[in-house]
């Protein structure tokens, strides 16, 4: 693309000076191979590129849903967990205590005969 093209934003009629005078009158102009590319790039790239954006910022947003979903199903989890053990020893608390007893009440008996 020439300065001329460029500031312009297309191609001069033949009849003016520019750089495609010399070019061969077969081959297509360059600045018409770059508008073609730049046209391409508008509507075909650019929408697909702005359309795995929000793809992937979805599947970010995702990925943090469920992130916080699974964390919070393992605090229910642990607490459950917690709760089962807390009762589990205080079962065990209460069997010992009642072997204590029944031990000192065994003693006792000893002692009295």
């Amino acid at each position: 693309m020439c300065i001329m093209c460029f500031l312009v934003g297309s191609c001069p009629p033949p009849k003016s000076r520019h750089l495609s005078k010399y070019t061969k009158p077969n081959k297509p102009k360059k600045c018409d191979l770059k508008k073609k590319d730049l046209k391409e790039l508008k509507t075909s790239i650019y929408p697909k590129l702005h359309e795995v954006a929000r793809n992937l910022q979805a599947q970010r947003s995702g990925v943090s849903k469920h992130s916080q979903k699974l964390r919070t199903a393992l605090t229910e989890q642990a607490e459950v967990i917690h709760n089962e053990i807390y009762t589990i020893i205080k079962d065990m608390q209460s069997e010992i205590d009642d072997i204590d007893a029944q031990h000192l009440a065994a003693i006792d008996k000893q002692e009295k005969n």
